[in-house]
């Protein structure tokens, strides 16, 4: 996903991805290769979190909230009581994976110990930082990330 030349890319993987990227490699070749009825384990990255039709919250405002419930086919009563809704977020990847059989499990955020490719880039970056002799990243840095 990040530039080929890897002089002309960030050092985070992250500022090359883009959402419409993500989505693409996400439909066309992870959500066409797996077995049916797979889980699907997604951290909390904005690009693995783009909305279908974000719900409103108490930020918004009551013509806000009465536009997305009448947009959305949801009975309300115009009066001055609060309620609150149990609505939640539907993310575009989700609907995806679901359309092709498939369950998405969100990690909580900020708790990356639950993610397994954590604990994997935490053992490359270690041995790649005790082994590197070069100050700038360029192929030797590559080698050992192969290595």
């Amino acid at each position: 996903m990040s530039a080929k030349n890897i002089n002309n890319s960030s050092l985070d993987y992250h500022q090359d991805t883009t959402a419409e990227l993500f989505e693409s490699w996400f439909k066309n070749s992870l959500l066409v290769n797996i077995p049916k009825n797979s889980i699907i384990v997604m951290d909390n990255v904005t690009y693995h979190s783009c909305l279908l039709n974000k719900v409103p919250n108490a930020t918004n405002t009551k013509a806000e909230i009465q536009e997305y419930m009448i947009a959305n086919d949801i009975y309300f009563e115009y009066s001055y009581k609060k309620r609150a809704f149990n609505i939640k977020n539907e993310y575009v990847c989700y609907r995806m994976a679901e359309e092709m059989g498939h369950t998405v499990l969100r990690l909580p955020p900020y708790y990356c110990i639950f993610n397994p490719i954590e604990h994997l880039w935490h053992q490359v970056k270690s041995r790649v930082r005790s082994e590197n002799i070069s100050p700038t990243l360029g192929s030797t840095v590559v080698d050992l990330v192969k290595k």
